[in-house]
């Protein structure tokens, strides 16, 4: 980088132009923010069409369970979502998310919340836990910048 800055070891590729635009500070809000959604396309382009197709089918079983929710084996159910994403090629990181997203609305549905637009619930979901795993918990900001405002990010050690 011009600044002299190294690339964060804990990103991943995707996300390394988002980190390098965030410590130089010369970039607005919104051309941050569409790094980052570009990174999370370009990741989820590696799994194919899987991911979507996973959401899914997840997202129907999910909607047929919202409708009859005292029929429900919670457990079977949940077990029933690891095993749907562990049979279908897809790369982990990303099968991890959708598993922990389709369970966070399976404990809503159970405990009898309405959850409007399964679906979209559950790629929105997916969505920001993968850019959350993948940026935000790599790069503790409050401890990256010690309190130095961005543009003067810390040589990576």
């Amino acid at each position: 980088m011009p600044d002299g800055d190294r690339v964060h070891p804990g990103l991943t590729r995707p996300y390394q132009k988002a980190y390098k635009q965030l410590c130089e500070g010369q970039f607005s809000d919104e051309s941050l923010a569409t790094e980052a959604v570009d990174a999370i396309k370009r990741q989820l382009k590696q799994g194919g069409d899987a991911p979507a197709q996973l959401i899914a089918q997840i997202g129907s079983r999910l909607e047929a369970i919202s409708k009859a929710p005292l029929l429900t084996n919670w457990p079977h159910v949940s077990r029933d979502i690891e095993h749907i994403v562990a049979k279908v090629t897809v790369p982990k990181r990303i099968g991890q998310q959708i598993v922990e997203a389709s369970k966070g609305l399976l404990y809503e549905i159970r405990k009898g919340e309405a959850v409007p637009r399964i679906r979209e619930q559950l790629m929105e979901r997916t969505l920001n836990r993968v850019y959350a795993a993948e940026f935000e918990q790599r790069v503790p900001m409050a401890q990256h910048y010690q309190g130095r405002p961005p543009g003067r990010c810390r040589r990576a050690p």
